[in-house]
């Protein structure tokens, strides 16, 4: 009987206990892992404000075959205004997440001068790092089959360089500690 009550009292004290937060503990929702007090926690991207658009092709509009791997394959005009205060340089990548099986990166660029905001069509300023094309570079729209969706994300940074050894697997990474915002611009291409 002694042991039957001690059973159930170790029983209900770890019910109780995984239904209850741990100290020190703070959930973001429930698709995050939980921030623990120690962990440093970044300041919130500014979301509005900053923008980035194109001469070439408007925001969800079709990107021009000049632009892809069956044209020029060179990068279209990219432009972008609103920056926030405390931009100490920019990065730019352009990814196609609809790729089979992983989001397929295009164009990685770092250390873009603060005082730059638009790349001329099939020019840019900064270090190119090398794409899932294993080559530095642009690498433009190029699906297997269907329309695709291409993110050309401009992120403003803290940082007037991101270092050295930044590479296709850590490039996102040490953008997201340095960034302050980010701005999208959208564009669609589907084999002709």
């Amino acid at each position: 009987m002694r042991i039957q009550y001690t059973l159930l009292f170790i029983i209900t004290v770890l019910l109780i206990t995984s239904c209850v937060k741990n100290p020190g503990q703070e959930l973001q929702d429930e698709t995050q892992k939980p921030i623990l007090e120690t962990e440093e926690v970044q300041a919130p991207v500014e979301v509005t404000g900053m923008q980035i658009i194109s001469d070439n092709f408007k925001n969800r509009g079709d990107i021009p075959l000049e632009f892809t791997c069956q044209g020029k394959d060179i990068s279209p005009h990219l432009a972008w205004t609103e920056i926030p205060q405390g931009t100490r340089s920019f990065a730019l990548s352009i990814t196609d997440p609809d790729a089979y099986g992983r989001t397929w990166v295009h164009w990685l660029v770092m250390n873009i001068p603060a005082n730059v905001t638009e790349f001329p069509k099939g020019a840019h300023a900064g270090i190119q790092v090398p794409n899932d094309f294993v080559k530095p570079g642009y690498g433009g729209p190029c699906p297997p089959t269907g329309k695709h969706r291409y993110f050309f994300t401009l992120y403003a940074l803290d940082v007037e360089e991101l270092g050295t050894g930044v590479n296709l697997l850590n490039f996102f990474d040490k953008v997201d500690t340095h960034m302050i915002a980010k701005a999208e611009l959208v564009g669609m291409y589907q084999k002709k």
